[in-house]
């Protein structure tokens, strides 16, 4: 039983590696972690996003800053909808500060999601004006929901790096996002 027991481990645990050896670039995205994720995602459940690319700045004031973009779904590759930072400096000083109060608009063609939370930054010592930023809460921070999305609440995670090279008029975004939903 032992030797049967081994060679089914083997073959669970190469091949899926074994799948992309042969695969182009573009299928890698294919392989057994996207698809488990692209399931989840169409489950409604957990949701993944990048937000992405060279964004202007429509601020009202250098106190408060937003910006606007596409969100593209990580299972697939595609655009999904719109996205919002809208965030204040979280403590007494001007910015940069270490801590903004982040709220967050997920435009989907279902509905939308918004959450509220606290990022932190830290300066991205391999790059000089980056900073690597993280959303992390330790409770729910999805705030409101909308269309098909109504009622659903849940957490929305967030690492990312962000290039301030032309701030404040623009910044470079490159973030991903998990959105954990609670059970219906």
């Amino acid at each position: 039983m032992r030797p049967l027991l081994r060679y089914v481990t083997v073959v669970l645990l190469l091949v899926p590696a074994a799948a992309t050896v042969g695969a182009r670039v573009g299928a890698i995205r294919d392989a057994r972690p996207v698809v488990e994720t692209k399931s989840a995602y169409q489950a409604g459940d957990t949701l993944a996003f990048r937000f992405a690319g060279r964004v202007a700045s429509h601020s009202p004031n250098p106190q408060h800053l937003v910006f606007d973009g596409d969100l593209t779904s990580l299972a697939s590759g595609e655009k999904v909808g719109g996205f919002t930072w809208d965030l204040t400096c979280g403590q007494a000083v001007g910015f940069p500060c270490g801590v903004y109060e982040v709220t967050n608009t997920f435009r989907l063609a279902d509905g939308t999601l918004v959450s509220r939370g606290m990022a932190s930054i830290a300066p991205d010592p391999t790059g000089p004006g980056f900073v690597h930023v993280g959303i992390h809460p330790s409770a729910d921070n999805i705030i409101d929901a909308t269309g098909a999305l109504t009622g659903r609440t849940g957490r929305a995670h967030m690492s990312g790096r962000h290039g301030g090279q032309e701030f404040p008029a623009f910044v470079s975004f490159d973030d991903f996002w998990l959105v954990e939903l609670n059970p219906r």
